[in-house]
């Protein structure tokens, strides 16, 4: 099979790909290419015929690795959705038995005063004693 030549514009056209990715590519040797008078030629006939042996799938990005790991983490989601609708409908019930409870303690009154011990009396300042005052 004769092999294409296309400048990096039209193989990134081709290949769906920006030209800075065709050239990083070309840098990284993993894009068949040839140069001429200072021009890059990308070989795409090699390119295309691995690119048609690929699923769909990857072409979408999506591996069934990636698809797995998807439905893992949609799962985790809603486990942890669940739990933290738990968690607030528990506290809820919490602050009902801590209202109600609230509700049932009588107010504090003062305790009677003929029954409260006296406070002991102040002792006058150093200076009052040392004038006498």
């Amino acid at each position: 099979m004769a092999e294409t030549r296309a400048t990096v514009a039209e193989a990134a056209r081709r290949l769906g790909l920006t030209e800075d990715g065709v050239r990083k590519r070309v840098r990284r040797g993993s894009l068949p290419h040839v140069r001429e008078q200072g021009r890059i030629y990308v070989l795409l006939d090699a390119v295309q015929d691995e690119a048609e042996t690929v699923s769909d799938e990857s072409k979408t990005g999506e591996t069934p690795a990636d698809t797995a790991l998807v439905e893992q983490l949609r799962s985790e989601n809603a486990y942890l959705r669940e739990a933290l609708r738990r968690a607030q409908d528990g506290e809820a019930e919490q602050r009902r038995l801590l209202a109600a409870t609230i509700g049932r303690v009588p107010e504090l009154a003062p305790p009677a005063s003929s029954s409260a011990p006296e406070a002991p009396a102040q002792r006058p300042a150093w200076w009052r004693r040392l004038v006498g005052r």
